[in-house]
């Protein structure tokens, strides 16, 4: 048997990494400028509770709480004893409101495992930047893109992004429409839906169109020269009509309803952050509080740097 191929290959690793963790620097003395000017491949092997003590308490701990916090998402840490689980149940309650048992009833355990699903979702973004969406329009041709929002709603379903195409030769708007519809069960479903829009008026100011189904009918305008789009949206009558494959009915809108198109990326990321500060009440309240004083902590240190920052900017006083 040729085994001196892999003592030599083993003793080449092992020589290589001793001399890789003989080459990281010693960075209790290195400036903020100097661990930026590090080559990345030495910067990734520096250990990050080291890298953390430079920032102070307040940021060893903040790394600190991520670390266990995302090694817990990820399901690295075994099941813990039985008495700590009936301790975390007891808080669960406390937050709930109720008698701390111990022991769940059938709610709570539906209202745990809900919550659970809810912060765990990862958010999605719709395209489209700055205040106003963009309207192209050529002789016979119209198009435009971005996301529905409603009077009433910040923003539609919630997560929507449509892309818009008129063609004048042919006498219709088409619309594809894609949304994020989110199920209290966690899982988001991706839909897709076309609609097509019969115009009724076309010239160089505005393209209006219309859709219609059993139950309700919709008037699209596009205007390209103040580049909005918006649709109305009205009942067809006051009978309503059947839902497909189910045994209710589309409820009449109780006055016509408004939507206008709008960049989406704001849009998005308001509801995000909106969402994000409801799903972190949701949060053990013990937990939540320490989060508050560690990006309160975290908050005054990015103070501090910027003044620093400002202060070297200025020019000296000549003496």
């Amino acid at each position: 048997m040729r085994i001196f191929p892999f003592i030599f290959l083993a003793t080449f690793l092992w020589c290589s990494a001793a001399i890789g963790e003989e080459q990281l620097p010693d960075i209790s003395k290195m400036s903020e400028e100097e661990l930026e000017a590090l080559p990345r491949e030495i910067r990734d092997n520096l250990p990050i509770r080291e890298l953390s003590k430079r920032g102070g308490k307040t940021t060893l701990e903040a790394n600190d709480y991520f670390i266990a916090y995302s090694l817990s998402r990820l399901m690295y840490f075994n099941p813990p004893p039985e008495e700590q689980v009936t301790q975390a149940i007891r808080k669960f309650q406390r937050d709930l409101g109720q008698q701390q048992t111990g022991e769940l009833t059938f709610g709570q355990f539906n209202k745990l495992l809900k919550r659970s699903e809810q912060i765990s979702r990862n958010p999605v973004y719709a395209p489209g930047w700055g205040d106003k969406i963009f309207v192209s329009i050529h002789s016979d041709f119209v198009s435009t893109k971005g996301t529905w929002i409603l009077e009433e709603d910040k923003i539609f379903n919630p997560i929507n992004y449509s892309n818009i195409e008129c063609l004048k030769s042919r006498g219709t708007c088409e619309e594809i429409q894609s949304e994020i519809l989110m199920q209290d069960i966690g899982i988001d479903m991706l839909n897709v839906n076309k609609n097509v829009y019969e115009v009724i008026s076309w010239d160089n100011s505005e393209v209006i169109s219309q859709s219609g189904s059993d139950c309700r009918t919709t008037i699209m305008t596009i205007n390209p020269s103040n580049h909005e789009v918006f649709q109305i949206t009205r009942n067809k009558d006051d009978k309503g009509c059947d839902l497909a494959f189910s045994k209710s009915k589309l409820p009449l809108l109780d006055k016509p309803r408004i939507a206008k198109l709008k960049p989406g990326w704001k849009l998005s990321s308001e509801f995000w952050e909106n969402r994000n500060k409801e799903i972190r009440k949701l949060l053990n309240t013990d937990v939540q509080d320490q989060f508050k004083s560690i990006t309160q902590a975290v908050l005054n240190l990015e103070k501090e740097r910027r003044k620093k920052d400002k202060q070297k900017a200025e020019p000296k006083e000549s003496k």
